[in-house]
């Protein structure tokens, strides 16, 4: 064993290796907790290696964010005082906010975001920002329940779902608090005290392991079958487990790293694949420890690698060695095994179709829903982590239903338990 006066310095923020019974620790601290955290490893080339990708996974991550900042300061507008002379309408504070977002928001809730925000701008648009109050949200929401025109027409409009309303009148809560953070208008929040419209069957559809295990044998090819795995066990989100380059898998350990993802392309067109490299947000880099199930499929897939193209290196492609499109994904392979599987239900003139509603998310949703009911809610931060929230709040709201709500052991509260653990479903739980 080296002594601690061999061994070269690392650089400062870089974490440190220390010897503990004569095996190496790689010893850094946790960005998300702040709390010093502790690696073991059997050499100590290992642990060298592993704080050279922590140390550039976190550079990575604050570059991102820094540039993040520095898009959206160039499109941030002077803040005004309140006694600005030129009063702003709704219309051009929903603008101004789309312009200053644009490119710190993923560009397919931006898709979802752009109706949103031009249908804001017919009904509301003519109204100065400042003489907003929580009725004019209120007749907004009547109008969209009722298939009102709110421009005054006669012709009839469609009608909109609850939860398509609810999420516009979210989207008009959060323009509204940026204005109010920007001094554009007053507090407060008007949209707040609007009564929201109620949702049936809210609920998100939770699959429990059983069913994921009959779609994991439903699976026909090994890539199909591994990249259900992905959904089933590690819990990612499509664009990450499409984008997931055969560098990223590291079969000595037994595990992935999440770093960057698939998405499209449409501007300028044609519409087109891309890879990003870089995660969903800066918590989005991480690393998973897979089933040896898995860690097998990943084997097989990587001996196989160059019997097609695959341009850019990843382990899961389409036909033509291309990257995989969600769209054309769920057509091609992903409904027809939900059909394998028996997952399938009657539309209203009697034909069977798979069933409506069952993703590749509700895949990851269920298997967070499953970690989340084996413990309290003080594991919300490693499942955070493991899922790649960008806080525990979020977490919270979405899966603090699922936490167990009995009494807990001690031992639990206790638990030593790593993120990339919770990647393995073979890992023991504590009781």
């Amino acid at each position: 064993m080296r002594t601690s006066a061999d061994r070269p310095r690392r650089p400062r923020g870089a974490g440190s290796i220390q010897w503990k019974r004569g095996r190496p620790y790689a010893v850094f601290r946790d960005v998300m907790t702040g709390r010093q955290t502790w690696v073991g490893f059997d050499a100590e080339e290992e642990a060298d290696a592993f704080l050279t990708q922590w140390a550039a996974d976190r550079k990575a991550a604050k570059l991102v964010v820094k540039a993040a900042r520095q898009r959206q300061d160039a499109r941030t507008r002077q803040r005004r005082p309140s006694s600005s002379s030129h009063l702003l309408t709704f219309g051009e504070v929903l603008t101004d906010w789309e312009d200053r977002h644009r490119d710190g928001v993923q560009e397919s809730t931006m898709r979802d975001y752009g109706p949103a925000l031009n249908d804001l701008r017919v009904a509301l648009g003519g109204v100065l920002a400042r003489s907003l109050t929580d009725e004019h949200f209120e007749a907004y929401k009547r109008a969209k329940l009722d298939g009102i025109d709110v421009r005054g027409g006669e012709a009839a409009v469609r009608k909109l779902a609850a939860s398509t309303v609810n999420k516009r009148l979210d989207l008009a809560r959060r323009v509204i608090d940026d204005a109010i953070r920007r001094g554009e208008m007053d507090g407060p929040n008007p949209v707040r005290e609007v009564v929201r419209p109620r949702v049936p069957n809210r609920e998100q559809m939770v699959l429990s392991e059983s069913e994921m295990r009959m779609l994991i044998e439903a699976a026909g090819t090994l890539e199909l079958r591994a990249l259900v795995r992905c959904f089933c066990e590690l819990a990612l989100r499509f664009s990450e487990a499409t984008g997931l380059p055969i560098a990223a898998y590291d079969p000595s350990q037994r595990t992935i790293r999440v770093r960057q993802q698939a998405a499209e392309r449409r501007d300028p067109k044609p519409l087109r694949m891309i890879i990003k490299d870089y995660a969903k947000s800066p918590w989005g880099i991480r690393t998973l420890r897979v089933s040896e199930a898995l860690a097998g499929e990943f084997d097989a897939i990587i001996a196989t690698d160059g019997d097609k193209p695959n341009e850019h290196r990843l382990l899961f492609t389409d036909t033509r060695g291309g990257i995989l499109r969600e769209p054309n994904f769920l057509r091609d392979q992903w409904r027809p095994m939900l059909r394998r599987a028996g997952f399938v239900e009657t539309d209203a003139i009697g034909r069977v179709r798979a069933r409506k509603g069952l993703t590749p998310h509700v895949l990851r949703h269920s298997r967070a829903s499953l970690i989340a009911s084996r413990h309290s809610e003080l594991f919300a931060p490693k499942l955070q982590r493991f899922l790649g929230h960008h806080s525990v709040t979020f977490t919270l709201e979405k899966y603090g239903s699922h936490f167990s709500k009995g009494m807990l052991e001690p031992d639990e509260y206790l638990t030593e338990s790593d993120v990339a653990e919770l990647g393995d479903p073979s890992a023991p739980q504590p009781r």
